[in-house]
């Protein structure tokens, strides 16, 4: 075969070893760029020996084993590439496709097994590609690459801009590789014949795949190089204004020139004159506010890029919250919007929770298991209620306690984004490096604290817009309720006459059996009118009756406890005798630790434990009611103070809520600390009178 239509095989294995050289020179610690070094080094082995094997004839069957050898590897290989990838960027469970890469490597391993078989080895005769090895061999050559092209299909679906940016022209490159492989591979006939046409076309094929990987991994792995070096706005401007003065001065000089050359007995006055208005007029202008606010927007619009359309990204943003009608909603998308616009590896969301003062993640672009609730001591509360613009972890000093270091590992925080609105602190949002560890812009920044602000707004008014739902149906309770006290009043009359007559006619069979009748029917009235106003209302206003009293609470807990003694057995205590006087309504507060306990008995069942402590504290008292219960779940605690919202069957919702506000209206607090297996605790804390 003449040596011009091998040109192109040669030229692919240089570029498989300038483009292994590129990887290995900037950065070959990954296990994509591995596996990339791994599948190009098998194309240019493959290149390599196809050549060799073409102009040294003797040694045919050797370089055709060596071929074959590189075809066993480079399906591996390249299956590696798509596995690694996916592995890497996306934190997947990747179980199904490590054992795709062991049965494709085992099954390597065999045909590598058939390929140096001693029939293989055999120098009498021809090479026996149509034997039974060679069979075998074809058909897993086949199979592999279809798994291979899958994968990488499966990678460049899944990929999303920035990322689909930067790697689309790698992944084509491979693709096409291995489809031409497959076409290869059917045409072993015009191999075998030395088809110098289908030779040709290999090579160029090859060396084209070749050139969109090198592109692909340019903009992949230099791509951040392009944004990082770039010319700072004061420097442009200043060029800028030199450039204009000095060509300015060149005009200047010109005309000045031009006068002092012409015949006019008046020429050299009228030069110097000339320069001397012009160099005024320059310093006028150049002291001009006006003109450098107007050189300024010049530059800003034609000379500076940004990195993001602002404009389109608002209208975006706005038009992605337009429909949102409820927390959850706002939180999906503000998730799916941080991912599609900065394309940060790991993204996750933290929302404060009213019911136990702690931050809960309720988002994750990630598919591990959410980590615990941050306690209240944890360094993150601290760092997050004192910053109200975004925080770069990496920067900051911070004691690395064992729980900093578990949420820095769960989260892969980089940056810390908090989610405030005027003095509400709603959560805060973490996200990691960009894909290739790419370092965030000032653009990035800016375009983060705009979302994130609207983001905050919008959780702002949903909130309010719960709250007026439930004022909503608090009104509703007093308009119907009026209907049902005309029907009270007609039973609760027709009770009184049964009770005063029952005096005079108490003995009379026929009495007695009348005022059965009629006790019988008002309760079942009454059953009817209780579900009805159930069903309807939900619903128990807070009254404002009583004055407050200055008493000790020890002894409001313990006349609840004895109210209760019919009903349930009598919690474990804990209390400090000499606790600090309270101010309180112990009415309200009676009934508030009534219900409580009730709760705690419900939640822990008949062989599960109530406690009741009290400590007092720096100008207050804390007390806590625990339980053994099966403690609430997560998903539950973030609107557990909301009324209308209950987890009982027949509940209305309103318990905690109430409990909330007269505990609120004593100027004191109440926190619930509650996880699945470990119970509930109650905290309360009243402030000293």
């Amino acid at each position: 075969m003449d040596l011009i239509w091998l040109v192109p095989l040669f030229l692919s294995s240089l570029a498989c070893l300038f483009l292994i050289g590129g990887i290995l020179l900037k950065r070959s610690r990954g296990p994509v760029e591995q596996a990339l070094v791994a599948v190009i080094a098998t194309t240019g082995w493959i290149q390599a020996n196809t050549a060799l094997g073409l102009l040294n004839g003797e040694g045919r069957i050797l370089w055709q084993q060596l071929v074959m050898a590189g075809e066993i590897v480079f399906p591996i290989a390249l299956y590696k590439v798509g596995a690694s990838f996916i592995s890497e960027h996306y934190a997947e469970n990747i179980s199904e496709t490590t054992w795709r890469f062991r049965a494709l490597c085992l099954l390597g391993i065999l045909c590598t097994g058939l390929l140096i078989a001693p029939a293989f080895l055999s120098s009498i005769g021809p090479f026996e590609l149509h034997s039974i090895q060679g069979k075998v061999i074809s058909l897993y050559f086949l199979v592999a690459l279809v798994v291979g092209l899958a994968q990488l299909e499966q990678v460049l679906r899944a990929s999303r801009d920035p990322l689909r940016y930067q790697i689309k022209f790698v992944i084509i490159g491979l693709g096409s590789l291995a489809g031409f492989a497959i076409i290869q591979s059917s045409q072993w006939d015009l191999f075998l014949q030395e088809n110098q046409g289908f030779v040709f076309a290999d090579g160029l094929i090859t060396f084209f795949s070749l050139i969109l990987i090198g592109f692909g991994l340019g903009r992949w792995h230099f791509h951040d190089m392009s944004h990082a070096v770039s010319i700072s706005p004061q420097a442009l401007y200043t060029s800028m204004t030199l450039l204009i003065v000095g060509g300015y001065f060149i005009i200047v000089g010109g005309l000045g020139e031009l006068i002092r050359r012409s015949n006019w007995a008046m020429a050299e006055s009228v030069g110097v004159l000339v320069v001397f208005t012009a160099c005024i007029a320059l310093i006028v202008v150049l002291s001009s506010r006006q003109v450098k606010a107007e050189l300024r927007l010049l530059l800003a619009r034609h000379f500076l890029g940004s990195k993001y359309d602002y404009r389109l990204k608002w209208i975006e943003v706005t038009e992605s919250f337009r429909a949102c009608d409820s927390v959850d909603s706002i939180l999906d998308i503000c998730l799916d919007l941080l991912i599609r616009t900065f394309g940060a590896q790991h993204v996750t969301t933290w929302l404060l929770y009213e019911a136990d003062g702690r931050f809960h993640q309720v988002r994750s672009a990630n598919i591990e298991p959410p980590p615990p609730p941050l306690p209240i001591h944890h360094q993150m509360h601290q760092l997050i209620q004192s910053q109200e613009e975004i925080i770069d972890l990496s920067r900051l000093e911070i004691a690395h306690s064992p729980e900093w270091k578990s949420f820095l590992q769960s989260t892969d925080a980089h940056l810390c984004i908090p989610l405030r609105s005027s003095e509400t602190l709603h959560g805060f949002i973490t996200l990691s490096r960009q894909f290739g560890d790419r370092h965030y812009r000032q653009d990035d920044f800016d375009l983060m604290t705009s979302i994130t602000h609207y983001v905050s707004v919008q959780l702002t008014q949903a909130r309010l817009s719960e709250e007026r739902t439930a004022t909503a149906k608090w009104e509703a309770v007093s308009r119907f309720s009026a209907f049902y006290l005309h029907d009270l009043k007609t039973l609760i009359a027709g009770l009184s006459m049964v009770a005063q007559n029952a005096k005079t006619h108490g003995n009379d069979p026929a009495f007695q059996e009348s005022a059965m009748r009629t006790v019988t029917n008002t309760v079942t009235k009454l059953t009817g009118l209780i579900n009805k106003l159930s069903v309807q209302s939900k619903s128990v206003t807070v009254e404002q009756a009583e004055s407050f009293h200055t008493v000790n609470i020890n002894d409001i807990i313990l006349e609840a406890i004895r109210s209760l003694s019919s009903s349930m057995e009598e919690p474990a205590l804990s209390m400090t005798p000499t606790l600090p006087p309270v101010s309180i309504v112990p009415d309200q507060f009676k009934q508030l630790f009534m219900n409580l306990m009730m709760n705690a008995k419900q939640s822990a069942g008949e062989a599960g434990k109530v406690r009741v402590s009290t400590v007092p504290k720096p100008g207050a008292v804390a007390i806590t009611i625990a339980d053994s219960g099966p403690g609430i779940p997560e998903s539950q605690l973030r609107t557990l103070f909301q009324p209308f919202k209950t987890t009982k069957k027949d509940g209305f919702g309103i318990g905690l809520y109430q409990c909330k506000s007269i505990v609120e209206q004593s100027k004191g607090s109440i926190r619930i600390e509650s996880q699945e297996g470990q119970g509930t605790h109650v905290h309360i804390v009243l402030p000293a009178a």
